[in-house]
C-alpha cells in the first residue's frame, strides 16, 4: 500500500529522509517537488536518475488556438469556439467563463492568460479586472458600463482610458 502511494504522489525529500521507521523493500522511481526523477535503493538511499523540465510538461486542459477559433476542453472533449462568436469573458478566480452566442464554457485558465495568448488584441478589449469583451458585439456604452447582447458589463476605472483609446486610433 505504501509503495503505490509513493509512486502516485510527489515525495518531499527532507520528510522522506527524516523518516527512520519506514524501510523500502523494492526500488521505485518517483518525482520530487523540484521535478527531479528519483530512485529509491534497496537500503532506502535516494539518488537522482533524471530531471523533468517544466517546459516539457503539457497542460492537458489548456485551450488550443487554430486560426480564428479556439478549442476549449469540456467533459473530456475539445469544443471549437469561433472567436467572432465570443461575446465576453468573465474571470472567476482561476477559472474563466466564456460567454458565446449559444453557450457558456467554463475553463480552468486565468482571464489574463486567455486574453494574452489566445485572443486577438484588436477584437477583444479588457474593460474590467474581471471582464474582457468582444468589440464586434458592443451595442452601446457609457463611462461606467458597456452593453453586449443586452448584458451590462462594468468598465473599471483602471481600464477606462485604454478602452476609450480604442475609438480614437
Amino acid at each position: 500500500m505504501y509503495t503505490i502511494k509513493l509512486l502516485l504522489q510527489p515525495c518531499f525529500i527532507a520528510r522522506f529522509a527524516a523518516s527512520n521507521n519506514y524501510k523500502m523493500k523494492n526500488t521505485a522511481p518517483m518525482i520530487n517537488e523540484d521535478l527531479g526523477l528519483l530512485e529509491i535503493g534497496l537500503t532506502g538511499e535516494l539518488k537522482t536518475i533524471g530531471v523533468v523540465s517544466k517546459e516539457k510538461r503539457i497542460d492537458q486542459d489548456a485551450p488550443l488556438r487554430l486560426k480564428e477559433a479556439i478549442f476549449v476542453k469540456q467533459n473530456y472533449r475539445y469544443h471549437k469556439i469561433r472567436c467572432q462568436d465570443i461575446l465576453y469573458l468573465k474571470a472567476d478566480g482561476n477559472y474563466t467563463c466564456i460567454y458565446t452566442t449559444g453557450k457558456t464554457y467554463i475553463i480552468k485558465y486565468s482571464l489574463q492568460a486567455i486574453t494574452s495568448q489566445f485572443l486577438d488584441n484588436e477584437a477583444f478589449a479588457r474593460v474590467h479586472r474581471s471582464f474582457t469583451i468582444n468589440m464586434q458585439h458592443l451595442s452601446s456604452f457609457n463611462e461606467a458600463m458597456a452593453v453586449i447582447d443586452g448584458k451590462e458589463i462594468p468598465i473599471g476605472p483602471n481600464y477606462k482610458i485604454s478602452f476609450m483609446k480604442l475609438f480614437t486610433s
